[in-house]
């Protein structure tokens, strides 16, 4: 590209300027595309000369992004160390008149530079078994930086090097090479500069050193098996002689800082040197080389971390200041996670240290504020990595060893503390549980805690240490709080309640109570209990969960007693909770949650509701899953009859219902089949809220309702196939029924296919699915009318989804069709006609013209991919033959697969391609129609009587300069062979062009060349399909090859002309696919014929 000749650079400048601060958008675009020519290589010698041309700082800024984007993309090795140099010069002469932003983007381009050039010479330096350039690097680059630049920029320039290579996406055939390389030679001499400097730059230096570390790529170093977690990852540097001299003296120095300058609010060095400690807390020796000298280094090392730690504890004592807390904590948290062992070496020392966490413990749990909630939970995790640390005494007494030695007692000591801090967190939690707002967040697999619970999960884990016997403490408050709520109830009901329990209930301030009502009063107490229960449960299922507490504890049984006893049907204490746990009357309470949704007629005490399901869940992988045969389908039972308006209730219900399925607890849900039927008739019956006709839901309500419909329909297949009850069927087709209702009686039909694709998800059995298809077939008409309803995306959608799932269901299920042979032909018939009506209904007529065509952008590829699985299934699946279809004369197939490869083209080829999971099932159905096996009733035939081959082949082509795939080179190559039979003879009709045959040689060649990875039977269809092109246009190939030789590396090259001398030479596809790997192998050190 030549430079626009009448651009001069006043002209440039004026354009830089509109194309980054005009605030109107054709004229940012019009400006962008004039200046593309900048990133031209060959106007590489004018795009430098800008610099000494112009000192407009918008052109600078355009003319440094085109010299970003030239060195990463264009140079080679020499070009690009040169201009590591000419950027330097720039910044040293002029460094002081622009701004600090083009000073970073230049440095960013120096930075981009050194990263391509050091990964060459790593890989060079590598493959010869010499590492004499990389040793010296760090140092040279140092020198080369010092020569230009003054030490902050220095230090500006040293980020840049580290943020360019901590983003860099190496592949993983390298990684461990150039990370490890990176980690032993150029961090740490950048780390010991910024050491040295930090008295002189400050902040900046600091900066560096966090961000060095921070850089380190975790697990290179790290050994292969970790037994335990850490708070913090850890970072392993290696080799230690290199990293920890200067790692000491930085937290020395640091240290000294802080204890000087104890202000980290006001003083920004202070708050650097707190995060930089922290981060060292975390750094581990992953080669110590055999060095006694090295070990007592890092020994020392994790002694000075602690002792910072007691001293920024002492100095928060003094200021108050809760990030010198937040560091204290963590540095000792740091260094118990990593080597505990030494941390108890001396008994006495830990004990005091101990004794100064406690008082600090119970202050902040006394104080209880929020901006401290984060160190109250780092601190009792603490104390659990202590006690888990101090070896216990002997069973019936203290060995005489730990009696000499004072032990004993010292043991004792800590876990008196420590049931002190536990205590005084527990009642902390219990005294403000009830000022929390219910939380609607919904729990899912991946992430069973709920962010409001987060700060239950240290009393969990301390309840591990059972010779400390916390859970006791659980216990009994769970007992008294469910005395308390049965007084609760009791003076609801008008009954009197001893005096005793009524002082137990006093939580607030006389003055607070004295301004409120009996009723009042009776119900808020009647919330702050029944938060601390929920409170409990919770944390007794967190303990569960993670394993901290066994089966065997009391705490565990008599949770499940309690929750048993709760959905008991004829327990008057449970009817109280279930009906009357509101902390207003029902009659004039009305709640409603996030998205929309309505909660219940009355505000429930969610809280409990949830705290009890989660429990239920982190029961049934536990030991004691066993003991809760009848609670899972109560609790479920309960749910849906009484609460499914609930939208978190119904989610944990429906969690807990496709949990026990997963795992496999099916006794549990057959143990009370009742219950279950009754529910199931409840939902039949049209008597479940969620479950009935709706005109229109809020989107919690939909995501709900279908999760709870694909459980069930999955627990009716379960329930036949174990009891073999006939009436599950019956049921199915009442669930089906009240989803036609909201198509027959709302008009709303996209909730209507939403709730069938829930269905089709929870059908995994044949019987099932037949159910499903002949009702499907009974209610043809009104189903393929509410198809019909396009005015709406989100309808048509759905519509589509619904048919590509049925597909996928059905080949799945359905392997045979004996006796059910006219309801499959009813249904491939209903499914290609209703895709028929959808396309023809998008299409549009030309301009002038007879026909019709689909517009660009009509069809969404999401409703694309819908249609392929239709089509995918029916032409693949065994559950219909389309065969016969077509002999019978079914026109609907023929016609839907002509006008989905018509719909497909109007797609751009980027959108189509951008889903790597569902691209598949497009090219499938090409794949499919090429090999129908059905003459002379061809689908090949009939698409090339239509002369959609063609247009289809260049669009795949196009496929595959975005996205290699061996399906789609395998479809390139049956066209071209479909349309072009015979090498020797013309084309048939001009179907195929010279110019397509020469993109398919183009892009193979560099696939093949580039892609890493690939199997040996796509370099041999790859081999095959150049081989058919170059037989049918041998000059138009050799054209090719030479424009891909004339500009690609040395690297390429040489594949490239492998792959033309082949071709030239005659060779079997076989042939050469097995010459190509034994020279080249299937590797691809660059994966982009990068100019050198």
């Amino acid at each position: 590209m030549s430079r626009t000749s009448h651009l001069t650079i006043p002209q440039l400048e004026v354009l830089a300027q509109d194309a980054l601060s005009s605030p109107f958008q054709e004229v940012r675009q019009s400006a962008m595309e004039q200046l593309r020519f900048l990133s031209a290589f060959d106007q590489w010698d004018f795009l430098k000369s800008l610099f000494l041309e112009t000192s407009n700082i918008s052109l600078l800024c355009v003319g440094v992004k085109a010299i970003h984007f030239v060195v990463k993309n264009e140079l080679g090795p020499q070009e690009r160390a040169e201009i590591q140099e000419y950027m330097l010069q720039y910044v040293q002469q002029n460094g002081v008149q622009i701004p600090r932003y083009l000073v970073k983007m230049i440095l960013a381009v120096y930075a981009t530079a050194f990263n391509l050039n050091w990964r060459l010479m790593v890989l060079s330096e590598t493959e010869e078994g010499s590492a004499q350039g990389m040793s010296t690097l760090g140092m040279q680059t140092e020198e080369q930086l010092r020569k230009y630049l003054p030490p902050p920029l220095m230090v500006e320039c040293m980020k840049e090097v580290v943020h360019s290579f901590a983003a860099e996406d190496i592949r993983a055939k390298v990684l461990t090479t150039l990370r490890e390389t990176f980690t032993k030679t150029v961090l740490p001499h950048f780390f010991r500069f910024a050491e040295g400097a930090a008295l002189e730059l400050g902040v900046h230096a600091l900066e560096l050193l966090t961000l060095v570390l921070e850089s380190v790529p975790k697990r290179t170093n790290a050994p292969l098996v970790q037994l335990t977690l850490t708070t913090d990852e850890s970072i392993y540097v290696a080799p230690g002689m290199e990293w920890m001299p200067a790692l000491r003296r930085v937290v020395q120095n640091c240290g000294d800082y802080v204890q000087a300058n104890p202000n980290p609010d006001t003083d920004e060095m202070t708050s650097a040197c707190l995060v930089l400690l922290r981060t060292a807390s975390t750094v581990m020796v992953g080669d110590w080389g055999g060095r006694q000298v090295l070990r007592d280094d890092v020994s020392e090392f994790g002694q000075e971390l602690l002792r910072l730690s007691h001293k920024f504890l002492q100095l928060f004592q003094v200021t108050r200041a809760v990030p010198l807390l937040r560091c204290a904590i963590a540095l000792v948290v740091n260094c118990m996670e990593r080597d505990e062992g030494s941390v108890c070496q001396d008994m006495e020392l830990l004990t005091r240290t101990v004794q100064d966490w406690a008082m600090v413990a119970l202050a902040c749990c006394e104080r209880w504020q929020e901006d401290e909630a984060e160190c109250r939970q780092a601190l009792l995790h603490f104390f659990f990595l202590v006690v888990r640390a101090v070896p216990p005494t002997r069973e019936g007494g203290s060995s005489r060893l730990d009696h000499m030695t004072g032990d004993a007692d010292r043991k004792q000591l800590i876990d008196n503390f420590t049931r002190r801090v536990f205590d005084a967190y527990f009642r902390g939690v219990i005294s403000k549980c009830h000022f929390a707002e219910e939380s609607y967040e919904l729990r899912c697999a991946e992430a069973l805690v709920l962010h409001s619970e987060e700060h239950l999960q240290p009393m969990a884990e301390l309840l591990f240490c059972e010779r400390l016997g916390l859970s006791v403490v659980l216990l009994d408050e769970l007992k008294r709080s469910e005395e308390q709520y049965r007084a609760c109830i009791a003076m609801r009901r008008g009954e009197t309640v001893p005096e005793e329990m009524l002082l137990s209930l006093m939580v607030v301030s006389t003055d607070f109570i004295g301004s409120m009502s009996t009723d009042d009063i009776v119900l808020f107490l009647t919330n702050v209990v029944l938060s601390r229960i929920a409170v409990i449960i919770t944390t007794a299922g967190l303990a569960i969960q993670c394993g901290s507490i066994n089966a065997a504890d009391p705490l565990v049984p008599y949770v499940l007693q309690f929750l048993q006893a709760l959905i008991a049907p004829d327990d008057d204490v449970t009817d109280a909770l279930l009906q009357c746990m509101s902390i207003a009357d029902p009659s004039s309470s009305s709640g409603s949650g996030p998205d929309g949704g309505h909660v219940v007629k009355h505000k429930l005490h969610l809280g409990v509701l949830r705290a009890l399901f989660h429990y239920a869940r982190c029961l049934a992988d536990s030991e004691a899953g066993a003991a809760a045969e009848n609670t899972y389908a109560e609790l479920i039972a309960y749910a849906i009859t009484k609460h499914s308006e609930c939208i978190p209730l119904i989610s944990d219900a429906t969690m807990l219902l496709r949990h026990v399925l997963e795992i496999s607890m099916l006794q549990h849900l057959v143990a009370r089949p009742e219950r279950i039927v009754i529910t199931l008739n409840a939902i039949v019956d049209h008597k479940v809220p969620l479950l009935q006709p709706r005109d229109m839901l809020s989107q919690a309500e939909q995501i709900a309702r279908e999760g709870l419909i694909k459980e069930l329909c999955r627990l009716l297949e379960v329930r036949g196939h174990i009891l073999s009850i006939t009436g599950s069927h019956a049921i199915l087709q009442g669930i089906l029924t009240s989803a036609l209702m909201c198509l027959t009686h709302w008009g709303n039909a996209n909730q209507c296919f939403r709730d069938l694709v829930a269905i089709l998800d929870g059908l995994q059995s044949k019987n099932s699915v037949i159910v499903f298809l002949e009702w499907l077939v009974d209610n043809n008409q009104v189903i393929v009318a509410g198809m019909k309803d396009i005015r709406y995306a989100s309808t048509r959608n759905t519509a589509l989804q619904f048919l590509g799932t049925l597909g996928t269901v059905c080949e799945q299920a359905i392997t045979t069709i004996e006796h059910i042979e006219p309801t499959m032909w009813e249904v491939a018939s209903f499914g290609f006609n209703a895709i028929r009506y959808y396309l023809e209904s998008a299409m549009v007529p030309r301009v002038g013209g007879e026909d019709f065509y689909f517009p660009p952008n009509c069809i969404s590829e999401t409703e694309m991919y819908n249609i392929c699985s239709w089509i995918a299934s029916a032409c693949s699946g065994s559950w219909v033959n389309l065969g016969i279809m077509m002999f019978y004369g079914d026109e609907a197939v023929v016609e839907t697969l002509l006008h989905a490869a018509d719909a497909l083209l109007s797609i751009p080829v980027e959108v189509i391609v951008s889903d790597e999971q569902r691209r598949h099932r497009v090219f499938n159905v090409v794949n499919i129609c090429l090999d129908f096996p059905y003459p002379p009733q061809s689908l090949s035939f009939e698409v090339a009587a239509a002369r959609v081959w063609p247009r289809l082949l260049d669009y795949l082509v196009h496929c595959m300069s975005y996205r290699f795939s061996h399906l789609v080179l395998g479809c390139i190559g049956k066209i071209v062979h479909e349309l072009w039979p015979n090498p020797a003879q013309a084309c048939r009709d001009d179907m195929i062009t010279y110019r397509t045959l020469q993109s398919i040689i183009h892009e193979v060649a560099v696939a093949l060349s580039t892609v890493e990875g690939l199997h040996e039977s796509t370099y041999h269809l790859g081999f095959e399909v150049m081989r058919s092109c170059y037989a049918r246009d041998c000059e138009g190939s050799e054209g090719t090859f030479e424009t891909l030789l004339s500009f690609c590396s040395a690297y390429h090259r040489v594949r490239l002309r492998s792959i033309l001398m082949m071709l030239r030479g005659g060779s079997t596809p076989s042939q050469s696919a097995a010459s190509f790997l034994s020279v080249f192998g299937n590797a691809s050190k660059q994966q982009t014929l990068a100019a050198w």
